[in-house]
């Protein structure tokens, strides 16, 4: 073989060998792309409507509706609006939407995508519904007076009771006799107890409104000591119900001060038909606060205070306790120099526990002047000395 020969035969050879290193690469990509599989589509979630969002505003006898979703879960691929008695004013096909009605109706979105659809509706009320009747108002009940007459009969004491109410008319009556025996429904509207000692009548009525409370005390008729000298004044008689009275004017809800007590003017020996009655309204003189002095050195105990006033309201009822509180505190000397300091309640008043069970509030409409007050109290003398706990 000569040297052309020879280099024929060599590029031959390469040239194969290039063919075949192709082929082989052909098929190893082949084999490879043969072995993996296509990845697969990502799955799209359903659409879901949180809130249909719709707004309904009235005008002229009709609804206008509109609406704007709140939208969750996958991408829409389609909205479709629907309005039931009532007309579009907007694309059926677009993500918000406006209608009108002239009855009750509907509106309905259906959201859509490849993997579901959701729907939702939106009721429309009529705008011709009459309106709702306008809900009746109720006062709270007032209690006025309690009105309870006691009698004496074979050593007890029984006393009847028919308040005298304003106010909201009452849905519930409840009694309660202290220390005593009902005779009636602790729930009617008027009420009979017996008492063998000292204690008291309260009455609560209420309705939707609120609730008022009264109480009346139950006083027991206490012999004077035999070396007790003889009653000097009626007002020591509870049989025929006479009291002494403080009256002061110009009262304004929580403003009042023992100062306007005690420098009252003083009534002695009025008897229920008087307590209301006459015009007695007059710059104070100082007679209150020497009055009570004098009646607590006699040895004389306060058995009952009943307290009327008057501002044309309810508020009444809440100034005559005020005033009850201010005399129990200026009774004690808690804005005085008098009584004397160690002075016990005892001293004072007949009960122990006086400020809870032996003050009564009442408020008059027509006989007292606005801002005007008057403390009724009753006094009795004590058989003993009792220290309080």
């Amino acid at each position: 073989m000569n040297d052309e020969s020879t280099g024929i035969a060599g590029w031959l050879l390469a040239d194969l060998v290039l063919v075949l290193a192709i082929v082989f690469l052909a098929f190893a990509a082949a084999a490879v792309s043969g072995e993996e599989d296509p990845p697969e589509p990502t799955p799209v979630a359903a659409p879901v409507i949180l809130d249909i969002g719709c707004v309904a505003a009235w005008a002229r006898e009709r609804s206008d509706v509109e609406c704007e979703p709140t939208l969750g879960g996958g991408p829409i691929a389609r909205f479709h609006w629907e309005v039931e008695r009532g007309r579009a004013l907007s694309d059926p096909g677009g993500d918000n939407f406006r209608a009108t009605f002239g009855d009750a109706g509907a509106v309905r979105l259906t959201v859509s995508n490849a993997s579901g659809e959701h729907s939702a509706a939106y009721p429309v009320l009529s705008p011709n519904l009459p309106d709702p009747p306008a809900e009746a108002t109720v006062a709270a009940p007032l209690i006025r007076d309690l009105g309870c007459v006691r009698s004496e009969v074979e050593g007890r004491v029984d006393v009847r009771c028919e308040p005298d109410l304003e106010g909201g008319e009452p849905s519930s009556y409840l009694w309660e006799a202290e220390r005593g025996q009902a005779r009636r429904s602790l729930r009617g509207t008027t009420f009979v107890a017996s008492f063998e000692d000292a204690g008291a009548i309260r009455l609560t009525v209420a309705n939707t409104a609120g609730e008022a409370h009264a109480e009346f005390a139950v006083l027991l008729p206490i012999p004077p000591p035999e070396s007790a000298p003889p009653p000097v004044s009626a007002n020591l008689v509870l049989e025929d119900f006479r009291f002494d009275q403080i009256v002061f004017c110009g009262a304004i809800p929580n403003q009042v001060g023992w100062k306007q007590i005690a420098t009252g003017v003083v009534r002695e020996d009025v008897s229920k038909a008087e307590e209301l009655s006459g015009e007695w309204c007059a710059d104070g003189d100082g007679a209150a606060l020497a009055f009570l002095e004098a009646k607590q050195q006699e040895g004389y105990r306060i058995a009952m205070v009943e307290t009327f006033s008057n501002l044309n309201n309810s508020a009444s009822t809440s100034l005559s306790a005020e005033v009850n509180a201010k005399l129990y505190e200026g009774l004690r000397g808690a804005e005085a120099d008098w009584p004397p300091p160690g002075t016990d309640v005892g001293d004072i008043f007949v009960a122990c526990d006086a400020q809870q069970r032996s003050f009564a509030k009442y408020f008059s409409t027509g006989q007292l002047e606005p801002g005007e007050v008057r403390i009724n109290i009753f006094y009795v003398r004590r058989n003993s000395d009792v220290t309080c706990p």
